[in-house]
């Protein structure tokens, strides 16, 4: 901040007079009247300090820089030890381009008044500009304890705090707007900083609170979009929470629909709504309309238009785009498909990846069988247009809705034909997607009014998962438990999923189990996320009352040792309403029984999907009381254990590297014109 002073003139009042009116018309925004009363001024005279000084801020004010600076030079040579003419010159000077020269008038202005509070201001914002940012930091915390107007020291701290979102600590800029907002409830740059330090902590209800806070008090479509992409939550505490936050998103879906006022601010959007799919409603008409919101923000067709409009008749180019390409349960699942369409000889394969996407040797592998294998830029304009370029005849994303990146790409026509996997096994809601390819064992009964896309239902799974190998070395089960310090001689029912597919109907379930086997332990794992232990093990604790000490909560294991636990357990717990999908190969491929309850959505019927492929019924639960009924018969009957383990050993080939289901796709894909 510049700062225009007036210091004791002489004795004559005419002098005084003017100089008052001079600084009057400075302070009031008119800066040329205030420029021809200063140069009358130092017409008396020419060599006073401080009317130099203001003369070269006037001048500045009015874009006359390199004058502004001569004048405030020319006032320092006169009285070099006045702190503010250094820092307005180092403010000046910053704005002509000469950094280095700046620091040291603000520098200087310190030495000559270590309280003065602007001056370490404006270091530390020209030092941050500057890329120093320790030597920010150290002139930032310098400056906060020095005294400030209120909204002054607010103004710092949210410097400070943005110095620190650089730097990539969180808490402290946590801390600094919590004191910013203390005395500033409502000011919205603390609000704004302290939202994104939220979600990368992550806290995502403390977000979601801030999030409301922003769209009320300044209720423009950006901010509407964000707080609807953090919703709902991913851990509900009951039927009627569930219920609430249903329909908190359809009512701001509401507020939202229709001609957006867009500011033209950039658009932020922290997630997909990944989390509504865990709800167990049809999510199809809500997808729907808010892919109608965003289809008045995203481009339909990248700026030069896709390169091809129609399908070739014989040799097809093939896309996949993904996050996903490296050891990932996506790329687990669709890996073989992707190598059997690469291996077409009317089929050319390109592979999109991302900038920010990990690579190890999965990715090594795709790579190695594609035509090409491209990465896209972080920018999304870029992305589009590199992937129109390819003039693809079909793009296939395999799990929209895990990453807001190919999510919001898949709004743009950039092939013909443009169609999605269930590697997130829900609808889009997004009218560029054309087909959504699942399979006749994963769906149910009036399957399409599940999908706003085209449902494709192959007559197999589209998947080659390879049988998983036992880890090395393999452990005993006495081995594992002891590492695990759980209690040999109980029966262990591990549910081995992540914990936002815990619906609250999972509860009773598992309170059902440990009522019914004194000698029962319910496995869960820990998760490094706020949500896991401020709102699920509270509820769960409700729920399961004095059992909950049988609740076993496991460390977050490397996958030998996962491999090694799930291999022993006595019973492996689906999840209603979102099931196992990875989980469920690898339960099957290690011969542990896994009680399923299936939904009549795709996202809740894998495990049933591949027992049926396996021709095999036994641990297909028809209701809540039947799932309890099987898994309690698993834990305590160890011949009947021992039976299911055999059944699926044998049947296992039935599942693990089968071509049918991707046959079945690549015909599918041939024969689209």
């Amino acid at each position: 901040m510049f700062i225009l002073v007036a210091c004791e003139w002489g004795a004559l009042m005419d002098f005084n007079q003017f100089l008052e009116t001079a600084l009057r018309l400075h302070q009031q925004g008119n800066p040329a009247d205030a420029e021809r009363l200063y140069l009358m001024l130092l017409q008396q005279h020419p060599e006073h300090a401080d009317v130099l000084h203001l003369l070269g801020m006037a001048r500045a004010m009015q874009g006359a820089l390199e004058q502004g600076i001569a004048d405030l030079q020319a006032a320092i040579r006169l009285n070099p030890q006045a702190p503010s003419y250094h820092n307005n010159l180092g403010q000046l000077l910053e704005q002509a381009g000469q950094r280095t020269a700046a620091i040291l008038h603000l520098e200087r202005a310190l030495a000559l008044d270590s309280g003065y509070f602007e001056a370490a201001n404006n270091l530390g914002n020209l030092l941050f500009q500057n890329g120093d940012l320790q030597a920010a930091k150290r002139a930032y915390l310098n400056a906060l304890s020095l005294s400030a107007p209120p909204e002054r020291r607010a103004q710092l701290q949210i410097n400070l705090a943005r110095l620190c979102t650089q730097e990539g600590s969180f808490e402290p800029v946590v801390t600094l707007c919590a004191e910013v907002l203390a005395q500033l409830p409502n000011f919205l740059p603390a609000l704004h900083l302290q939202l994104d330090a939220q979600l990368k902590r992550p806290d995502f209800f403390a977000a979601i609170e801030t999030a409301e806070q922003i769209w009320q008090l300044e209720p423009l479509p950006e901010n509407g979009l964000r707080l609807l992409s953090l919703l709902p939550p991913p851990i509900f505490q009951d039927a009627d929470d569930l219920a609430y936050w249903r329909s908190r998103y359809q009512t701001l879906l509401d507020q939202l629909s229709g001609p957006l006022a867009w500011s033209g601010r950039p658009l932020r959007i922290d997630n997909t709504p990944f989390y509504l799919s865990y709800m167990g409603r049809n999510d199809r008409d809500l997808l729907t309309q808010l892919a109608t919101i965003y289809r008045q923000i995203l481009p339909e067709h990248p700026p030069q238009g896709p390169v091809k409009t129609q399908l070739s008749p014989h040799q097809k180019r093939i896309g996949f785009c993904s996050l996903h390409f490296y050891n990932h349960s996506v790329t687990h699942c669709f890996e073989g498909l992707i190598q059997a369409c690469a291996s077409q000889a009317d089929f050319e394969v390109y592979l999109f990846s991302m900038e920010r996407a990990q690579q190890d040797a999965h990715t090594e592998r795709l790579r190695s069988g594609v035509k090409e294998f491209r990465v896209l830029p972080d920018d999304e304009a870029a992305a589009r247009e590199s992937i129109a370029a390819a003039e693809l005849d079909i793009l296939i994303y395999p799990d929209i809705g895990i990453d807001t990146f190919t999510w919001m790409l898949a709004f743009t026509r950039l092939a013909p034909v443009q169609m999605v996997l269930s590697g997130h096994p829900v609808t889009t809601g997004i009218p560029t997607l054309d087909y959504y390819l699942s399979s006749e064992l994963l769906e149910g009964p009036e399957a399409q009014g599940h999908y706003s896309e085209k449902l494709v239902q192959l007559k197999h799974i589209p998947v080659n998962y390879s049988l998983p190998a036992l880890p090395v070395p393999f452990k005993s089960r006495s081995e594992v438990f002891a590492e695990l310090n759980l209690p040999e001689d109980q029966h262990l029912y591990l549910c081995p999923m992540m914990p936002f597919k815990f619906h609250t109907d999972l509860d009773a379930l598992f309170a059902a189990i440990l009522e019914g086997d004194p000698q029962g332990m319910i496995g869960i794992f820990d998760y490094p996320l706020a949500f896991f232990s401020e709102k699920l093990l509270p509820r769960l604790q409700a729920h399961l009352g004095s059992a909950f000490h049988r609740l076993k909560v496991l460390p977050w294991l490397p996958q030998p040792l996962f491999l090694n636990l799930l291999a022993h357990v006595d019973v492996a717990l689906d999840t209603p309403h979102f099931g196992a999908g990875n989980t469920a190969y690898l339960s099957l491929g290690l011969g542990t029984p896994m009680v399923t309850l299936p939904s009549q959505y795709l996202r809740g019927r894998s495990t049933l999907a591949l027992y049926q492929q396996m021709g095999m019924t036994d641990l297909i639960a028809q209701t809540p009381a039947d799932y309890v009924q099987l898994a309690l018969r698993l834990g305590q009957d160890r011949d009947f254990q021992l039976q299911m383990r055999q059944k699926i050993t044998e049947r296992s080939d039935l599942i693990f590297g089968r071509q049918d289901g991707i046959l079945d796709l690549i015909e599918f894909l041939r024969n689209l014109c």
